[in-house]
């Protein structure tokens, strides 16, 4: 998917904000959560370790984490700390749910005066609903998530395939239903009839991702489901998952996510 399409769609998406709530934590509390929905996280003082699908973050006082659906999320304080979280659904104008694929979740460019400004707004909430500028405020967030980090995108939750080229969901499914093979773009293009140099530019205008990195995210994302919630062996997983043995799959498995199939499958994140 285009990243200006992707603007397009945060821009006029429906917010709706579900849960918000100022809190301060002593030293050492720990909360873990899967997330249903987008969460916003605002440090206000003190620091916090949050760790998002097993990639660590230091969140210190003035940062802001956004965490979409789908992910697990635990959060310790560091010592005495105050936050202020907001979960939220994001919709299409089509009445869509959309979500989100975050590689990075911390929002890096953010001046001192807009973090201030959604400090002063939510801590006028009290019992009142979220004002129109909170809503256009969690929208810009969003959008610099999106247009700072290169791997962050939007995702269709519900119904993508009306907006997708039959071209391109003819490759989706195909990656999808051999994901224990190395799928080539070249055979992919032959698929849809187009030229192989065309059909990259044609699958990346669309999803995002070129269809190797499409099919090396779908065929690692499969991976880590199966590390983490069967008890297959790492050979098997690696033979489903189209690695020609458990140790080129280890090896990119940790390179991916930072920690190796062994490690997740014992702290089961």
């Amino acid at each position: 998917m285009e990243k200006q399409y992707m603007s397009q769609l945060i821009s006029n998406a429906v917010i709706t904000v579900t849960t918000y709530h100022w809190i301060e934590h002593p030293m050492g509390v720990v909360c873990s959560h899967n997330l249903k929905d987008f969460d916003v996280i605002y440090t206000k003082s003190g620091s916090y370790d949050v760790i998002v699908n097993n990639k660590y973050y230091l969140s210190q006082a003035g940062d802001v984490i956004i965490v979409p659906p789908g992910s697990s999320m635990t959060v310790t304080s560091r010592e005495l700390a105050q936050q202020f979280f907001c979960h939220f659904s994001l919709a299409s104008t089509e009445h869509i749910e959309l979500g989100a694929s975050f590689g990075e979740h911390l929002l890096s460019r953010l001046s001192k005066d807009v973090v201030s400004v959604y400090a002063r707004i939510a801590g006028e909430f009290g019992d009142k609903q979220p004002s129109d500028n909170f809503i256009l405020l969690l929208k810009f967030f969003l959008l610099n998530m999106v247009e700072d980090y290169e791997q962050n995108g939007i995702l269709f939750l519900n119904e993508p395939h009306m907006y997708l080229p039959s071209e391109v969901l003819i490759a989706v499914k195909y990656i999808q239903e051999h994901a224990s093979e190395n799928v080539t773009t070249e055979q992919l293009a032959n698929l849809t009839g187009f030229n192989t140099a065309y059909f990259s530019r044609f699958f990346k205008k669309y999803m995002g991702l070129t269809p190797i990195r499409y099919s090396t995210d779908y065929r690692l994302n499969l991976a880590r489901h199966l590390v983490v919630a069967t008890n297959r062996t790492f050979k098997e997983i690696a033979s489903l998952t189209g690695f020609k043995d458990q140790f080129a799959f280890s090896k990119r498995f940790k390179e991916y996510y930072g920690s190796s199939p062994t490690e997740l499958r014992k702290v089961k994140v």
